[in-house]
């Protein structure tokens, strides 16, 4: 295991620095600002979040702030890859010292690490194609629309509950967005993360978002239980690269024009073009659904 090879790691370290300074070749305060290193756990197949170019390299948004984070902090970092459902239970086990990748905050993980100020906001987003006018935002739909969702997601709930469409269920996020990009729906209801995998895969597809979030969730780096210097330190260096342009610089890189959301910003969305036959819908306060599963991501 990662933290057991730590530990007989250090131990050699530690032999190896004994005998140096022994032998007057090098002062102990110098070689430990050395071995202080922090192992990132990051799931490499998350566009444009983090994944593998084809040389094999780790790059992403979350792999350039990082970078970015540590370079203000002056922390040594080295990055370990992992699939998303092992990298909270593996902090608890300490074989991790960060977490990174979107990980959404909520309460139920934060009883099992620290989080870091928030450094994105993201939810579900209605997807149209780039041609599209008539839809602006959600309340543009009308009954006569097909709009897609996902089978038993947050998307399709919000689409149950929130507007009055003709919703289609679907099964695959790839199948949605490809009849969306075709002609044969209106519109899509989708988590943003599924879009921007979509559009990494297939870049000449036209699509584009519309309107503001429909939910909200916010993204934090998650940070060993044990370790409230470095979260601090953390969190010192993410308001530094906000200050310097650092953070907007690397977001434009990855997000474009895409808005910086801070806050809930929907709108009402309900459409009741007649009050005597049509439900009552919910109120202009965004919809707040229940948290992703403690080690899985949202759906």
């Amino acid at each position: 295991m990662l933290h057991q090879r730590r530990k007989i790691t250090y131990s050699i370290f530690l032999t190896i620095l004994l005998m140096q300074v022994v032998l007057g070749s090098v002062t102990v305060p110098s070689a430990l600002a050395q071995w202080d290193s922090f192992v990132i756990a990051i799931d490499p197949s998350f566009p444009p979040f983090a994944w593998k170019n084809d040389k094999g390299e780790l790059e992403g948004f979350d792999i350039d702030l990082m970078n970015a984070l540590a370079t203000e902090a002056g922390l040594n970092i080295t990055y370990e890859t992992v699939q998303f459902r092992y990298l909270l239970s593996g902090m608890v086990a300490h074989l991790y010292d960060i977490g990174a990748g979107c990980i959404f905050t909520n309460d139920e993980r934060a009883e099992i690490a620290n989080f870091s100020k928030p450094y994105f906001a993201t939810g579900d987003v209605l997807v149209v194609q780039t041609q599209e006018t008539t839809i602006q935002q959600a309340s543009d739909l009308t009954d006569t629309m097909t709009v897609g969702v996902i089978q038993g997601t947050l998307s399709e709930e919000y689409g149950r509950t929130e507007i009055q469409v003709d919703l289609l269920p679907m099964t695959s996020m790839q199948e949605a967005f490809t009849q969306l990009n075709d002609g044969a729906l209106n519109a899509v209801i989708a988590d943003e993360e599924s879009l921007f995998g979509y559009l990494q895969k297939h870049p000449d597809a036209k699509l584009k978002t519309v309107g503001s979030l429909l939910t909200y969730q916010e993204c934090g780096f998650a940070v060993d239980k044990s370790n409230t210097a470095l979260l601090i330190k953390l969190n010192a260096a993410l308001t530094q690269v906000k200050d310097n342009g650092t953070y907007e610089k690397i977001y434009r890189k990855w997000f474009g024009e895409r808005p910086i959301h801070e806050k809930p910003v929907a709108e009402p969305t309900a459409v009741t073009p007649d009050a005597s036959t049509s439900p009552t819908l919910a109120s202009s306060t965004p919809i707040t659904f229940a948290p992703a599963s403690l080690f899985e991501r949202a759906s």
